[in-house]
């Protein structure tokens, strides 16, 4: 059945039959002016093809008011767009000649050549057996262990401690009020430095502080690592590290 009459039908039962056939009429008049649109500018519906790559069998549609050939009404207004805007005419003003509620075709495919397939299905995962799943498990818990020993975080700062620190003979970082004379352009040493004095030094040589806070033997409140080193180039603008101990 073509959509007019489809369309006529239901809007026979709402009392707009007159509104309904103004409709059409518009839908097919502007079907005629892009024909002579395309006429008048010497184009074939082979050229108009090759141009917005519109299917011809749609293009001859458009002109014909025939909505029932195209698979949707979301298609038959993207097709209607471009081939208006090729035309050099009004886009929208074309679009807006498809009836709103243009009926969908019922029975037809949503492109040629295109079918609605189910997605292939995965294939299932191998099943992993026990001894061989809790070995795994042992290996992540050791490779975690060994992390924490040998970060800044670790809880044992003595002996082979990568961490940088200024040591008393009682084995904790000396606390120091003030940071060491230091070079321009260079990290001062932060270590044992209260964090307030840390972070004024470094606004003032205009880098910025990152605090990170974790447990360690220095005393509470006080620099016990940082990041650049102390004695390393620093930047305008630079950002430095410091790792602010929380005591024990």
């Amino acid at each position: 059945m073509k959509w007019t009459e489809r369309f006529q039908r239901n809007h026979v039962d709402e009392g707009a039959a007159e509104e309904a056939a103004a409709v059409v009429d518009r839908a097919r008049e502007m079907g005629r002016i892009l024909r002579d649109a395309r006429i008048a500018r010497g184009l074939s519906l082979g050229d108009i093809e090759q141009a917005t790559r519109i299917n011809r069998l749609y293009l001859e549609a458009l002109e014909g008011a025939r909505f029932e050939v195209i698979p949707a009404p979301v298609y038959a207004r993207g097709f209607m767009r471009s081939y208006a805007r090729y035309l050099g005419m009004d886009p929208e003003a074309a679009v807006e000649t498809i009836p709103k509620d243009l009926p969908r075709p019922a029975g037809l495919e949503p492109m040629p050549g295109m079918r609605r397939t189910a997605p292939p299905a995965l294939p299932a995962l191998p099943a992993m057996n026990a001894p061989l799943l809790a070995g795994l498990v042992a290996v992540a818990v050791l490779v975690v262990v060994a992390l924490f020993m040998f970060s800044p975080f670790g809880g044992d700062d003595g002996g082979d401690s990568p961490i940088v620190q200024t040591q008393v003979p009682g084995g904790a970082p000396a606390a120091a009020a003030t940071v060491p004379p230091f070079e321009a352009g260079r990290t001062p040493n932060f270590i044992g430095v209260p964090r307030a004095e840390a972070e004024r030094v470094l606004r003032a040589a205009g880098a910025t502080p990152l605090i990170v806070e974790a447990a360690n033997v220095a005393p509470a409140g006080t620099v016990f690592n940082q990041d650049p080193q102390p004695g390393a180039a620093l930047a305008d603008g630079a950002i430095v590290t410091l790792y602010l101990s929380l005591g024990q």
